[in-house]
């Protein structure tokens, strides 16, 4: 194959030479792109992020940070699940979500976490009930001896569910506990239509919702852990980057 033509006026390209000059320029520039693309990646400014978070606590705070990750690295892509915790800890480990915001302590080994704070509980309750007559004020927790209770399972949060019950049974509180078959997303509806009070975060309080009405408990009532958490060893430069800018978020809120 000849690529190169000599004449008197010097060295010119032949019709073969020009396509592979062509081809070789376009494969220098995708080598440099390659390279400055790794490197952007490495440093967490490209790249795809896939994100579990809890849907009760700590999600403005997770909406802050990733405004602000975006507006640092325009150039990612984010995937956002939004799963219970024992469904997010399943997906860290096998490799489907590159980090969570969840609620420890976590039952499986190989999980990292970065504590982010906690998230106080408050009792929601149906207009029109006896507990409903002083919205705002701390609840004394006696208060709730023989009232129907919506409680979520135990499979769906163990910790915080054994703290609730032992911490009633000290305050001599024993409530009718009735089982919510749904999420607890879907407490304030089921207090609204009036089977129950139930306890739900105070993230989920500050949301208005028609026919409810909600109470804060004391200071000693039991809080839900927050947590960032990734699989050892994996935890990607995109993940930290987010971590990082989550825990800015929580410092500046606490």
């Amino acid at each position: 194959m000849c690529l190169l033509e000599r004449d008197r006026q010097g060295v010119l390209l032949t019709p073969a030479g020009q396509v592979f000059l062509g081809r070789a320029r376009t494969l220098l520039a995708d080598a440099d792109f390659a390279s400055a693309e790794a490197r952007a990646t490495e440093r967490g400014e490209v790249g795809r992020l896939r994100l579990g978070r809890s849907l009760i606590a700590f999600i403005d705070a997770v909406d802050v940070a990733l405004v602000a990750l975006r507006a640092r690295y325009p150039l990612i892509e984010v995937e956002i699940s939004e799963l219970p915790t024992h469904s997010q800890e399943l997906a860290l480990t096998e490799s489907q979500l590159d980090v969570g915001v969840l609620h420890p302590p976590l039952s499986r080994p190989g999980i990292r976490t970065a504590h982010l704070g906690e998230e106080p509980l408050q009792l929601a309750i149906p207009s029109g009930h006896d507990l409903s007559r002083e919205p705002g004020a701390v609840l004394d927790v006696r208060s709730l001896d023989g009232q129907v209770l919506i409680f979520y399972p135990r499979w769906q949060g163990p910790s915080l569910h054994d703290r609730i019950t032992a911490y009633l049974q000290a305050a001599g509180a024993r409530p009718l506990f009735t089982r919510a078959t749904a999420p607890l997303t879907g407490a304030v509806q089921l207090v609204a239509r009036g089977d129950g009070c139930a306890l739900v975060t105070s993230m989920i309080a500050s949301r208005p919702a028609a026919g409810v009405i909600f109470r804060p408990l004391p200071d000693d009532a039991p809080r839900l852990p927050v947590a960032a958490a990734w699989r050892e060893g994996a935890r990607t430069p995109l993940a930290e980057a987010f971590v990082n800018q989550l825990t800015r978020v929580r410092g500046r809120s606490a």
